[in-house]
């Protein structure tokens, strides 16, 4: 027997609608219009066209001016990470938006890298039609008209999450404990339930469903303290044209997503941790329909009352049939995913580590890159042709080695040797490519398969590899270890230091040049020498007279045979010393240097910083002018000069 929750008789004025910036008349709430489905479908009468009942377009002016286009000046994208949100407007024309800007579309054959010119996370995505999309992210909302995609700001910022009734009437989040509404015309707030927004205890706002402007209900979430411990429980708020109704106040743990078969067959997918939990409105109470310790919910869709999907935690998707919910499988694999939507016989899921596609019963990826996945290193032959090595899953041995090429617009995972983590790769041609890591491993792929190359010593942790010619091999690690070999044979050479090195560059095997723990070192074919103290966890050079190391705190350039500070990034009380983990360029006067949270770009003789990048980038890697990879953890984001098509 489900539980029976009762609805609260609380009734809360309704804030004043403020528009953007300043008052405006426009943003009135509208006449009851026709519930429409959220998940299109070809055989849904209301589908993604709007249905027989849905308002005229032309009800509202639906106006795609005053959006700015998205940037087409240089600009860093996403290239891979975990994702968000998945929609679709039929079964050849989805989207999947996913953290730091990645932005993907199906065309009914494969998913492509979808540009925004941003490299800011991506929360929802939601439309109408193939020609009225919307995008919503941390800084700004993106909207498409089938031809063009265009960018807006919501007070000073983004949203969290987007659903609408219509393309005259769409809802998102903001600021915590707002809510925005569209009109077709203009954003505005609507007025929300709970304490004020962007105060303390404001309510984090999750999802909302209706029917019309004046019959909408609200999911949201407020911490209790319990034992100490902030807590988070549910609540439900319904919404009348004139004031809000708190139906549950208490409505258990955490509520992540609402979805409805129509005004009398709601759902709501939530729980914490190891809890999950499944609610229902039948149109006059809520019950909870189901819960087990099987993994918190975080997304739940449907094409009709009975047939709804619910995913979460561990992978794992349930389904109802009109009787009962039942276990329909699992991917661990997938970590969580986080919503799922579905058009005709297309069924997808947006998930931490790629994008999943349902097919009766069975979970397959389509776009695999795992949020376990640590890339530690890049090294390419081409733009096309990229190898980034890193710490693949954990094993009951430990880290496990990692190897992903990039071929075309795919990044594909490859068959390696067993071998531990793995943190340096260097690329002289496709049938040439070195990669080297912990436990002596020196990998190298000659264009068909990956092999594992004995060494003479066993160093122990390598770091960094570098090679003028497929004879010409530099691998450099832990307590000053440098090999030299051709692949086959390799000598020991004397660095003079017991320092760890981290990275090796050099312009010949006459020039060669080494880094690490406090030292920075060159060679000149018989000899190294050390040249300068400093912390340095990268190398890189445009020729023999430009060379620069990536530093705590600074990027160091050799003028002679002496390093001098070329940029000193100032200390910040929020994010520490820009400690810089990779450096690369196509030019003296154009570089990158990455590190935590931080990109530092030298472009025409001039350095500038932004901190608003992934944690930990740990190497970037130039294709040439305009154009590199950055990457670190599960994160990688791709810098070009020119937006690529949808």
């Amino acid at each position: 027997m489900p539980s029976r929750f009762l609805a609260a008789s609380v009734i809360l004025a309704a804030f004043a609608l403020v528009a953007c910036g300043e008052a405006d008349s426009s943003s009135e709430v509208q006449a009851d219009a026709a519930w429409l489905d959220t998940g299109p479908d070809a055989s849904n009468a209301s589908d993604a066209e709007g249905g027989p009942d849905a308002p005229d377009a032309a009800a509202c002016e639906n106006k795609f001016e005053g959006l700015s286009p998205v940037e087409t000046s240089c600009a860093w994208v996403g290239e891979r990470g975990p994702m968000h949100d998945v929609w679709g407007a039929s079964p050849t024309d989805f989207y999947a938006v996913g953290r730091n800007g990645v932005a993907m579309h199906y065309d009914g054959s494969s998913w492509t890298p979808l540009d925004l010119g941003t490299h800011l996370d991506l929360f929802g995505v939601w439309g109408t039609s193939a020609s009225n999309v919307f995008i919503a992210g941390r800084k700004w909302v993106y909207r498409f008209d089938g031809n063009t995609w265009r960018r807006q700001q919501i007070d000073g910022h983004g949203l969290s999450w987007i659903w609408g009734l219509s393309e005259c009437s769409v809802f998102g989040s903001g600021e915590v404990g707002s809510v925005h509404h569209f009109d077709g015309t203009s954003w505005s707030r609507f007025p929300t339930p709970g304490p004020e927004p962007g105060s303390p205890d404001a309510w984090s706002m999750k999802g909302v469903w209706g029917t019309s402007d004046s019959n909408l209900y609200l999911i949201a979430n407020a911490d209790r303290v319990v034992e100490g411990e902030p807590y988070p429980r549910g609540k439900i708020a319904h919404y009348d044209g004139v004031a809000w109704t708190i139906m549950l106040e208490d409505a258990g743990p955490r509520l992540q997503q609402i979805w409805a078969a129509g005004p009398d067959d709601i759902y709501v997918a939530g729980g914490f941790n190891s809890e999950s939990v499944i609610l229902h409105f039948d149109g006059a109470e809520w019950s909870t329909v189901f819960s087990d310790m099987g993994g918190e919910l975080s997304a739940i869709w449907g094409r009709s009352g009975n047939d709804v999907y619910a995913a979460g935690l561990f992978g794992r998707v349930l389904h109802y049939d009109g009787v009962a919910w039942s276990e329909l499988g699992a991917l661990p694999e997938s970590r969580v995913i986080r919503n799922l939507s579905g058009s005709g016989d297309k069924t997808w899921l947006a998930a931490d580590s790629g994008i999943l596609e349902l097919e009766g019963d069975q979970l397959s990826f389509a776009v695999r890159w795992p949020i376990n996945w640590s890339i530690e290193a890049l090294g390419g032959c081409a733009p096309t042709d990229v190898f980034a090595v890193g710490i693949g899953p954990v094993s009951g041995t430990g880290s496990q080695g990692l190897i992903v090429r990039r071929e075309g617009t795919d990044w594909n995972p490859m068959q390696i040797p067993s071998t531990g983590s793995l943190h340096g790769v260097w690329c002289s041609s496709p049938g040439d490519v070195f990669a080297v890591g912990a436990d002596s491993t020196v990998l190298h792929y000659d264009g068909s398969g990956w092999t594992k190359l004995a060494l003479p010593v066993a160093p122990g942790y390598l770091n960094g590899v570098w090679a003028s010619s497929p004879s010409e091999v530099f691998v450099v690690g832990e307590n000053g270890s440098i090999l030299r070999g051709n692949g086959n044979q390799w000598e020991v050479l004397d660095s003079g230091t017991h320092d760890w090195l981290r990275a090796v560059w050099g312009t010949s095997p006459s020039d060669v040049y080494a880094a690490g723990d406090g030292v920075l070192l060159h060679y000149d074919g018989k000899v190294w020498s050390k040249e300068a103290s400093a912390q340095v966890r990268s190398l890189w050079g445009a020729d023999k007279d430009n060379v620069f190391a990536a530093a705590q705190g600074s990027i160091l350039r050799r003028e002679g045979t002496v390093w001098v500070k070329a940029h000193e990034e100032p200390y910040s009380a929020q994010l520490g010393y820009a400690e810089y983990w990779g450096i690369a360029g196509s030019s003296a006067s154009e570089l990158f240097a990455v590190g935590s949270s931080t990109v530092t770009q030298l472009q025409g003789g001039k350095y500038e910083t932004a901190s608003d990048f992934p944690n930990a980038l740990r190497s970037v890697w130039f294709a040439g002018p305009g154009s590199a990879l950055a990457a670190g953890g599960p994160n990688m984001i791709r810098y070009r000069c020119s937006p690529d098509p949808r």
